[in-house]
């Protein structure tokens, strides 16, 4: 929508950490609870839970409301809803945007070069975020230990700083040796996926991500919202579903990741319908949506 429209960020304490990257991209940035008078001819709503004092605030200072909706059934009291991860949906029309072709990828990680296909992957990228509360990083690092008598690819781990189990991922990198690599606040994923052969991670728009970036990958959920996104990506092939993090053990995880590992062709086939299933005009198709809806 730049050029076309003027656009205005307000982010909560939690998107603090967006500010910068969002003003160098010529935005105009504002926190939660900024005092702003004015119009705005619509309100984009990116969050997973809307109260109804929430909406009725925004439907004050707009006339039309989008809501990025990351539940099974659109938004009510919105104008339009965004579904990206819906596998199918029932009240689709003017007011819904639903499915993977609707995903939320920036066009440049679908720009990035085909992998190699040796018989086991070489590189293998692992990121679950900037938090990971749970530490499915260390989850993850145990379960490729319990493989080193039968696959020992180089491994980049991505952390952020304020990540509560940060101190504990550097050791078990440590572990790792020389065939280890810790990027604490990666300032991009897309030179770091393109270089790896097979990516772990998180749900979440990473998945879509790595979905786009045309690499096979397996995705090991961290909260309920996650777990639709890794059904909605397996359903097409374009991931290994993990499960979620609450189930998972480094046991059960390593014999799926071998698995897959030791696929060649399947890896490839992964590949190609992530390609498919993400192709990075999703930010493209809904900026249409909304502007063709508005007019």
């Amino acid at each position: 929508m730049a050029g076309r429209v003027s656009v205005r960020f307000v982010l909560d304490p939690e998107g603090a950490d967006w500010t910068s990257r969002i003003m160098a991209s010529g935005f105009e940035v504002g926190a939660e609870g900024d005092a702003w008078t004015g119009h705005a001819e619509g309100v984009i709503l990116d969050t997973y839970e809307v109260s109804r004092t929430t909406l009725q605030h925004w439907r004050q200072q707009a006339a039309r409301l989008v809501a990025i909706v990351d539940t099974e059934c659109p938004l009510a009291g919105v104008d339009i809803s965004i579904m990206q991860w819906r596998l199918a949906c029932n009240e689709a029309g003017a007011g819904v945007l639903w499915g993977l072709r609707h995903a939320l990828v920036p066009r440049q990680f679908a720009e990035i070069a085909d992998a190699v296909w040796p018989e086991l992957p070489q590189h293998v990228l692992v990121s679950f975020g900037l938090r990971d509360s749970v530490n499915a990083t260390g989850l993850i690092i145990s379960a490729l230990e319990n493989l080193a008598a039968e696959w020992q690819p180089e491994v980049t781990i991505v952390a952020g700083a304020r990540a509560p189990h940060l101190e504990a991922v550097r050791k078990a990198v440590d572990r790792l040796g020389s065939r280890g690599g810790l990027v604490v606040e990666a300032d991009s994923m897309i030179p770091l996926l393109a270089s790896c052969d097979f990516a772990i991670g998180a749900g979440g728009i990473s998945a879509a991500e790595r979905a786009a970036a045309g690499r096979p990958s397996a995705t090991l959920a961290l909260n309920a919202h996650q777990r639709m996104v890794a059904q909605a990506l397996s359903s097409c092939g374009a991931t290994l579903d993990l499960g979620g993090v609450e189930s998972a053990d480094p046991e059960t995880l390593a014999a799926a990741l071998l698995s897959l590992a030791k696929d060649r062709e399947g890896r490839m086939r992964m590949a190609a319908a992530a390609r498919r299933a993400v192709d990075g005009q999703g930010a493209r198709r809904v900026a249409d949506g909304i502007l063709g809806w508005q007019s």
